[in-house]
């Protein structure tokens, strides 16, 4: 099974935790709408279900997110204000996860704590090749 296709797993099984756990339904925006801004209280992350987001850092798109990704998940670890914004690039679907389910989730699929690893790893890694 290739890295991708385990984080996809993970993913999903991280989908099916929250919807046992939570019951919370997906959060749409429309195309251009922010998720989430720069300098907010940041407090969850999220996972795209459907569409596109992209990442803004001082108003320049420094990622674009496909279906299944993961982001704003450092909230989660640090606490620390955003320091990007997230905006729909197209109408979208995502769904929110908190402390206690992050943390739920962590502890009871370990593929997802891998996931969330990686996901960091590959930002950091990305982030140095460009600066």
């Amino acid at each position: 099974m290739t890295i991708a296709s385990k984080r996809m797993a993970a993913i999903n099984q991280a989908y099916a935790a929250i919807a046992k756990q939570r019951r919370r339904p997906p959060q749409a925006f429309k195309a251009v709408e922010a998720i989430f801004r720069e300098g907010e209280k940041a407090d969850t992350m999220s996972v795209i279900r459907s569409g596109e987001v992209v990442i803004e850092r001082a108003g320049k798109v420094v990622a674009t997110l496909p279906k299944g990704s993961m982001f704003g998940e450092m909230a989660l670890i640090d606490g620390s204000p955003r320091r990007v914004t997230a905006r729909a690039k197209t109408d979208c679907e995502v769904t929110v996860i908190g402390q206690e389910t992050f943390l739920y989730m962590i502890h009871e699929t370990p593929f997802f704590a891998t996931a969330v690893m990686r996901t960091l790893v590959d930002r950091l890694r990305q982030a140095t090749v460009t600066h």
